[in-house]
């Protein structure tokens, strides 16, 4: 991280700018949010293909985050599966982060892309696929005593194609802006803030209990869900249990989805938690179940849509 006792330098496209001992060009906006915006540029010492994210003012914790799990996970496999920061640099005013480039967007852009093309959601073999990986993503991040806070498709990207190799990790995990490093604070702790948008409040919120990985756990049911369903998870409360106010498609599997969701949206408390690697396994049951040359079909199709074929 490098620390700079000056405002940060406006950053046009097409131009070159140095940032610290580093110098970019400038090439184009990959997306704006309200509290970043995201450039594509070229580092030139390595002409890498990199995303420089802006904020303002500087904001040095999503950096800490980035770096908190890459200590923690050490060399895990899964370590693939999170935003690498590379440098950060924090002016007086903002800081610009140095990060992985995601050449084929985020997943909703995925489903957007493949839902112009063909009509269509991602199929369902796909998205069971995908999901495998954001549950062993989740479960990893929670296993590091470290809540995301804003979980949802967005802030999953895809840096390469999805395969049938059950080791390929095409997503990751980006923007951790609003986490929670739970190793700082003391043992048990629990939160009741609820956040404004309703669609984002996982259920403990909305009925006033206390929560902790729980906000990531409802985030991980609407991010899948939109995978399979192609539309955002709405969710009305029956009695004691919240439920899905849209029921699975019987194609979708819902025998063995239907619980999965179940267990993400009725957590009993914040010390009895779902086990996430067995309904990741779950998953996995049902994706051996498939046929491997459909499979391969459906992730070619997949990503000849994704690459503008």
């Amino acid at each position: 991280m490098v620390q700079i006792e000056r405002d940060a330098p406006i950053l046009p496209h097409n131009a070159t700018v140095t940032l610290g001992n580093k110098e970019y060009r400038i090439e184009s906006g990959l997306g704006e949010g309200s509290y970043a915006r995201v450039l594509r540029a070229i580092n030139n010492a390595n002409k890498k293909i990199v995303g420089l994210k802006i904020q303002k003012p500087a904001f040095a914790w999503e950096y800490y985050i980035a770096k908190e799990i890459q200590t923690r996970l050490k060399n895990a496999p899964i370590l693939q599966g999170f935003m690498s920061i590379d440098c950060a640099f924090l002016f007086r005013n903002a800081s610009i982060l140095e990060m992985d480039y995601a050449p084929y967007g985020n997943l909703l852009d995925a489903i957007n892309k493949v839902k112009a093309a063909s009509g269509r959601q991602i199929h369902v073999s796909i998205a069971t696929l995908l999901s495998i990986q954001l549950f062993d993503i989740v479960d990893h991040l929670h296993k590091c005593k470290i809540i995301h806070g804003d979980i949802k498709p967005d802030n999953f990207v895809l840096f390469s194609l999805p395969t049938t190799d059950p080791q390929n990790i095409c997503i990751k995990l980006i923007d951790f802006g609003r986490s929670i490093d739970m190793s700082l604070l003391p043992d048990g702790i629990e939160f009741r803030q609820v956040v404004k948008t309703e669609d984002f409040q996982c259920t403990e919120m909305r009925d006033g209990r206390s929560w902790t990985y729980q906000t990531d756990l409802f985030g991980l049911a609407g991010t899948t869900y939109l995978l399979l369903m192609g539309e955002y998870m709405k969710v009305s409360k029956r009695g004691r249990e919240w439920t899905l106010q849209k029921n699975l498609h019987r194609y979708l599997h819902r025998e063995v989805w239907l619980p999965i969701y179940e267990q993400l949206l009725n957590v009993e408390s914040c010390s009895n938690l779902p086990n996430l690697p067995e309904l990741r396994r779950r998953l996995q049951d049902l994706l051996v179940t498939v046929d491997q040359k459909w499979l391969t079909h459906c992730l070619m199709s997949f990503g000849n849509i994704l690459q503008g074929h």
